[in-house]
């Protein structure tokens, strides 16, 4: 084959086909080497999804398995919390008047005492152990008492709440005294 043309001009020596037969060559084996890592890649990402669904499903069927020991038939039936302790009732008052932002200044304002006075218009069972919170404390703006109100209604236990008096002081703040109930069933074994 001539290396110039008619005009002079030179001549490539590359032929289009063998030019196109070279990058197919050449793309071919890249695309499949590219594929293949992905596949692997692939495959392991899909082996750890399993496993990682797999240990989900084990502490899932762990934690169905557990039973608490200290729930009873009696406190599912009825919904009551059971309190061995006036103790652990205080605590818990002091903690929910903490999370409405109130402190507590002498623990000793919060007098809890079981009583047999019922301040629902409707009787009750024998069951159901009545229990009298006086709180006393000292609030600096009324909407910490509303907050401590609301946090009441929340609760999962049953509180009453019988009567709130609220007195302003000389130093600009508010004097609580309330007194509520909550109920708690017998502990029944």
């Amino acid at each position: 084959m001539r290396k110039t043309n008619v005009f002079g001009k030179k001549q490539s020596q590359v032929r289009p086909f063998y030019a196109f037969l070279l990058v197919f060559i050449i793309l071919i084996p890249i695309y499949m080497l590219v594929n293949f890592v992905l596949d692997q890649r692939l495959s392991a990402l899909e082996t750890e999804a399993v496993e990682i669904q797999r240990e989900i499903n084990q502490l899932i069927s762990e934690h169905q398995s557990v039973q608490p020991s200290e729930i009873t038939p009696g406190m599912i039936y009825t919904g009551f919390e059971t309190h061995h302790f006036d103790y652990y009732l205080k605590e818990e008052i002091i903690l929910l008047l903490h999370s409405a932002q109130i402190n507590v200044e002498n623990p000793n304002d919060i007098v809890i005492t079981t009583t047999t006075n019922n301040p629902l218009s409707d009787p009750i069972s024998s069951d159901i152990t009545i229990k009298e919170i006086q709180a006393t404390v000292y609030v600096n703006d009324l909407s910490e008492m509303i907050e401590f109100l609301n946090i009441l209604h929340k609760q999962e236990q049953l509180f009453y709440i019988d009567h709130l008096n609220s007195s302003l002081l000389d130093d600009g703040r508010y004097y609580i005294q309330m007194t509520f109930y909550t109920f708690h069933l017998d502990y029944i074994d």
